[in-house]
């Protein structure tokens, strides 16, 4: 039975890229013979890459290392992703020929960031059809003017089954009337073998990783200040102009390099969840920096934190960043997570 993922694929974004290969390796793992990507062009994802209006020196001056970005990711995608032969939008997709179609994981159901595009709620009728969801993520607690104008509840209701990636998104949609289970985002789905092939050591010093989309001055003082104590370089690898004293930048960062410098770090300072959840895979020594004047993007981490017992590496100005992390509690926690996220995944393959 074909079964095609309909998630973001086309977005210049190194978590979002991992993301989608780790849902179709999980769901080929876990006994999916025919399954593959859904190459679906969202406008509101694309547009994110173009140097779009008005114009700014800042813009133009960004745009080389931007196309610098496209390239890499497109070249990682054509290596690693099965991808449908058909490039659909949202006129077209209903046509899409699949007798399951699985939607997540990611921010796929945030409508400002896919700029209202319900393509992924799958709003069309087709006969024979059975839409699922898996660990999608809604990106806020409060969606009721969003049901109010695109009534997404009566959308969900044609899904055999709702999936989130958030226990605050089980909350969320429970007030529109969806009932929604828990499950682990695919990336954390795997293990540390799945990723060996993307992992190379370019690097003979020890060294901190700091992946931030803000500034953070507080957290940049306490991550250079335990990088001199440790005696570590610092490596920053966000796509940014801006230069840091002590702390080497770098801009144009592809997918499986972004991997091999996480997977290799002493510690990660990090507000981004995809870097967080590799971080928790790959067991490492983690701060995480909550985002400034961003609640809801601040809320999926901290509740994966929660979920697994980590809010001690929750940043504050009191940090102590000589606090020791009891992994083998952490991975039983994710292992029981793991193991009913399977049986899920199992139930959409066969059922």
């Amino acid at each position: 039975m074909k079964i095609g993922i309909l998630t973001a694929t086309r977005t210049d974004n190194n978590g979002t890229d991992l993301q989608a290969l780790a849902m179709l390796n999980m769901f080929r793992r876990l006994g999916a013979g025919d399954v593959e990507l859904i190459d679906y062009v969202c406008q509101g994802l694309e547009s994110s890459r173009y140097l779009l209006k008005p114009l700014s020196l800042r813009k133009i001056l960004y745009y080389p290392i931007k196309l610098c970005l496209h390239y890499k990711h497109v070249r990682f995608r054509d290596l690693y992703f099965k991808k449908s032969s058909t490039k659909f939008n949202q006129e077209t997709l209903a046509t899409a020929q699949y007798e399951k179609i699985v939607v997540g994981s990611d921010q796929i159901w945030n409508l400002i960031i896919t700029d209202n595009d319900l393509s992924f709620f799958l709003p069309f009728e087709r006969k024979g059809l059975r839409k699922y969801s898996y660990a999608a993520s809604i990106g806020r607690d409060d969606i009721h003017s969003w049901e109010s104008k695109f009534l997404l509840s009566e959308k969900l209701n044609d899904f055999q089954t709702v999936s989130v990636r958030e226990d605050s998104a089980v909350k969320t949609l429970s007030e529109i009337g969806i009932t929604a289970r828990h499950d682990l985002d695919p990336i954390l789905m795997g293990s540390v073998d799945d990723w060996k092939g993307f992992i190379k050591r370019t690097r003979n010093e020890k060294y901190m990783v700091i992946y931030f989309m803000d500034s953070h001055s507080s957290a940049w003082s306490k991550a250079k200040e335990l990088a001199k104590i440790k005696g570590w370089d610092v490596i920053n690898i966000n796509p940014v102009l801006r230069s840091y004293g002590g702390v080497s930048t770098l801009r144009c960062v592809g997918v499986d390099e972004w991997l091999s410098l996480i997977a290799n770090a002493e510690m990660i300072f990090t507000s981004s969840y995809h870097c967080l959840s590799f971080a928790i895979l790959f067991n490492k020594s983690f701060c995480l920096v909550p985002e400034d004047n961003s609640v809801q993007n601040n809320a999926r981490m901290i509740d994966l934190v929660n979920r697994v017992g980590l809010q001690k590496c929750i940043y504050n100005q009191s940090y102590d960043y000589s606090q020791i992390i009891d992994w083998g509690s952490v991975n039983t926690v994710v292992g029981e997570l793991r193991r009913k996220s399977e049986e899920y995944v199992r139930l959409i393959i066969n059922n």
